[in-house]
């Protein structure tokens, strides 16, 4: 959505992104249709918000972002090919609770995955994949390969807002990004 900035008349964008709010969720219904008069439903191929969020940050499409699913087949640079040993040991002492608290310890503190990794995939295929989400992607420089927006706003020094649920809860998201626009902190606000 584009909204005239009030004192600055400079045009606002904000875009909201609402995970799994599917065409069946809304139609015939009256969610914010007075801010969006225009709706139809849409076929994608994106899946998941793994995909998704990367193809409306870059444009581009998965196979070219490489963004499909958090996890790839890469037996070669897996980071969890130690593990490769373990397949031996029965399921239910590797698929557990511990375990994959274990490994996603190790994959945030020691094997550089990030923050936000999880593990889910059970360990004992763990050492076919790789992770593709090792940096923040609503941070310049974090969809590996590809510039997003972000990329672009930050290299033309446009003031921009990223507001995310990783950080805060939705309606603070909403509370937030409300007062920053209504401040006129950025030209550019992206909630997700």
């Amino acid at each position: 959505m584009i909204v005239e900035g009030r004192e600055s008349r400079r045009p606002i964008v904000v875009l909201v992104l609402i995970d799994a709010l599917g065409w069946r969720c809304i139609e015939g219904r009256d969610f914010l249709s007075q801010l969006l008069p225009y709706r139809r439903p849409l076929k994608t191929v994106l899946g998941y918000s793994s995909a998704a969020i990367p193809t409306l940050l870059t444009g581009r499409q998965p196979a070219e972002h490489g963004y499909w699913n958090l996890f790839y087949y890469d037996p070669e640079g897996s980071p969890f090919r130690w593990l490769k040993p373990a397949r031996f040991l029965p399921d239910s002492f590797l698929d557990n609770r511990l375990c994959r608290k274990l490994v996603k310890e190790l994959g945030r503190r020691v094997l550089g995955l990030g923050p936000l990794f999880e593990c889910n995939l059970s360990p004992k295929i763990l050492p076919r994949f790789n992770y593709v989400e090792k940096r923040n992607i609503l941070e310049p420089g974090g969809i590996r390969c590809i510039p997003s927006i972000l990329d672009q706003l930050a290299t033309r020094k446009i003031a921009y807002q990223v507001y995310s649920y990783r950080q805060m809860p939705d309606a603070q998201i909403l509370e937030r990004a409300a007062i920053d626009v209504e401040a006129g902190a950025a030209s550019f606000f992206f909630c997700t």
